[in-house]
């Protein structure tokens, strides 16, 4: 290697490190200003939410952001808190604890429910390690419950033939008291169920893949269906403005589209920094359901050619996939 080579190296370095020292500055002063200007006590979170109409004996699918709040006294456990006091006893909390397969560094080792960190933010993390909590054993799906019916949503996920099928934790939370709570986030991955439920093109990769998995202090393995990284995320929608069909991400779009809002299905307020966004589970399904549909219908040529594209640019994706599936 060529002294030049060797400086250019160097820079590089220098220059990450640099970069790293400005966000941990940034980060600080943020956290600062927040700690004066956006506070946000146990109280706001529980006033709030009870603004939008959560009660006790409620089930809640809760997606949240830590960072989303501002600063928050006592951090994540002050969220989960008020969360478990809002519903009561007789209610349950639900919160997705996802494991993903990075494209370029597929994973697929041991799952442990009790050990095994999700990758779904700090107060899913947070959640999951309390006593309380009991989780489900997936190795990419898995939910973490509290609650009188937590027993039941969190069992035998490791035996459904897909991810969110009707048997999962998503098919079982369905009741007229459910409601998805989006708190600084509009990732709602309840939508993989309706997914499924309407046959969403593309959705599953090709094939089965194998996943160890901790049960009872026992380690066991089964062959699971993996949703495509691309297909669960999007739809195909005419842009507006172009004329042309483009693809738009799940979730704000679609309420938008069928009118969640103006049917009552939805309610949004904030809290410190964070929009929160309140869902009627059952309605969310009345409604996307017909329309996502319809969409499949009008576009099915569009979402094999946008899966086919996709396919080509990871091909390494899939070869990762295999040998790991091998080992």
């Amino acid at each position: 290697m060529t002294d030049k080579e060797n400086i250019k190296i160097l820079g590089k370095k220098y220059v990450r490190l640099i970069l790293d020292k400005i966000s941990k500055i940034k980060k600080r002063v943020i956290n600062n200003y927040d700690k004066i200007f956006n506070k946000v006590e146990k109280e706001d979170i529980i006033k709030k939410l009870r603004e939008l109409g959560i009660k006790e004996g409620n089930t809640l699918y809760v997606h949240s952001s830590m960072s989303s709040f501002g600063y928050v006294t006592g951090g994540q456990d002050t969220v989960i808190d008020s969360l478990l006091e809002i519903v009561g006893k007789e209610g349950n909390i639900i919160m997705p604890t996802f494991n993903y397969i990075n494209p370029k560094e597929p994973r697929l080792n041991l799952f442990d429910p009790e050990k095994t960190p999700c990758e779904t933010g700090k107060i899913a993390e947070a959640f999951r390690l309390r006593k309380s909590s009991k989780r489900s054993i997936h190795p990419l799906a898995s939910v973490a419950a509290i609650g009188p019916m937590s027993a039941y949503l969190t069992a035998g996920h490791e035996n459904t033939k897909t991810p969110f099928a009707e048997d999962s934790p998503y098919g079982k939370m369905i009741n007229d008291n459910t409601y998805i709570l989006n708190l600084g986030t509009e990732h709602n991955s309840f939508m993989h169920y309706i997914q499924e439920k309407v046959n969403f093109p593309n959705l599953f990769l090709n094939g089965l893949f194998r996943f160890r998995y901790k049960k009872n202090n026992k380690i066991e393995d089964s062959l699971f269906k993996i949703h495509h990284p691309l297909s669960s995320t999007y739809l195909v929608k005419q842009n507006k403005k172009t004329k042309k069909l483009d693809t738009h991400e799940f979730y704000v779009n679609l309420y938008r589209e069928i009118k969640l809002k103006e049917k009552g299905i939805t309610k949004t307020t904030k809290i410190g920094k964070a929009n929160v966004r309140l869902l009627k589970m059952k309605g969310l399904i009345k409604y996307s359901i017909p329309y996502i549909k319809e969409n499949i219908l009008q576009h099915k040529k569009q979402y094999n050619s946008l899966i086919s594209t996709w396919n080509k640019k990871h091909k390494y994706y899939f070869r990762e996939l295999k040998k790991e599936n091998e080992k």
